[in-house]
């Protein structure tokens, strides 16, 4: 026992630790659903407290001294929790996250009543896209020559390369990636009609061919 907490109240407090490690490691990294910590935490906090007491032969009082062990041990919980995730969202921050749009879409169509293909029909009215073509190349050494060529091609447009070599003018964009795994560059290509999306499709392809 020490002056301020019991024995038993450290050792609830370790056990909040790893229930914490847990709590954000199971909802951030394997079923990425942050407001389920949130809601996990008070309960948490809360059964670590009473564990606390338990663990130090306090469940008849004096109530002073439950309290603190109980305060304690949650706190350490609760801050465990709370430090955990600013790590965790520190580390990730730039990573891609496939299940949140994944959400927000079953979201949409659950609210709209209607499917996918309903949903984005007046974007395929209004927006004609090449869809995804590949074209291999001999050797991977020849990738970045490729994407400066198509980079000054269209220097005029908006140009950036964070993802392959991208460009964008007001009635049509681009973009062209490499494969991670095999000599090939990756087009796709939207315009605002298909006439356009047509030509554009060509022109790119037989710069990217030549």
């Amino acid at each position: 026992m020490s002056r301020i907490i019991d024995r038993g109240a450290i050792t609830a407090a370790y056990v909040g630790i790893g229930m914490a490690i847990t709590i954000v490691a199971s909802f951030t990294l394997i079923i990425p659903i942050e407001w389920l910590i949130w809601l996990l935490a008070v309960p948490s906090g809360l059964l670590i407290g009473y564990y606390a007491n338990q663990r130090s032969n306090r469940v008849a009082g004096p109530w002073p001294r439950m309290l603190v062990n109980g305060v304690f041990a949650g706190v350490v919980t609760g801050v465990t929790v709370a430090l955990l995730l600013l790590l965790i969202k520190a580390i990730f921050f730039y990573a891609d996250n496939g299940f949140l749009p994944a959400l927000l879409i079953l979201e949409l169509m659950s609210r709209k009543g209607q499917t996918l293909s309903e949903l984005l029909a007046p974007l395929r009215a209004k927006y004609f896209i090449s869809g995804e073509i590949n074209t291999k190349l001999s050797d991977m050494s020849l990738i970045p020559a490729k994407l400066e060529a198509l980079a000054a091609k269209y220097a005029d447009g908006h140009v950036y390369s964070l993802d392959g070599t991208s460009v964008e003018y007001p009635d049509w964009h681009f973009n062209v990636r490499a494969s991670n795994t095999e000599p090939m560059l990756r087009l796709n290509l939207e315009a605002v009609t298909p006439e356009l999306m047509e030509k554009k499709r060509d022109e790119v392809l037989a710069l990217i061919r030549s």
